[in-house]
């Protein structure tokens, strides 16, 4: 139920700021519903995805069922539902357009870099808009 007016304010956003710049940060646990959400943005706006490619496709089967095993009685669960976020596309994931890996030692000392990275960019952005 949030998605949809999450994603026309995105929208209403780059048609009222068509300077502006939305960045999306994504890493290699961006699956099930923030993979959905990523679809979304790739498919709908003109986003700059930043981090490490996604871990899921575009297109995936998600949500799930309880299954019991017939002899053994041991219970699981199966992904049952197709979500087509963006039809026909076949990547095996999304790509960001500024890579950037996380080292365990960043990661270990609680430091974001990608953060730093766009933030970065955001301000040069800035200063060559104010020249």
């Amino acid at each position: 139920m949030l998605l949809p007016p999450l994603m026309a304010a995105f929208r209403e956003y780059e048609s009222t700021n068509p300077r502006g710049q939305i960045y999306v940060l994504m890493g290699r646990n961006t699956f099930s519903a923030a993979q959905f959400f990523l679809g979304l943005m790739d498919s709908q706006t003109k986003a700059l995805f930043a981090g490490e490619p996604s871990s899921s496709k575009p297109n995936f089967v998600g949500e799930e069922s309880e299954l019991v095993l017939p002899w053994s009685g041991g219970i699981g669960s199966i992904s049952d539902e197709y979500h087509e976020t963006i039809p026909g596309d076949h990547r095996e994931w999304i790509q960001p357009d500024i890579s950037y890996v996380l080292p365990s030692t960043e990661y270990f000392r609680n430091r974001d870099p990608l953060l730093q990275m766009v933030l970065t960019d955001i301000a040069k952005k800035l200063r060559e808009k104010n020249r």
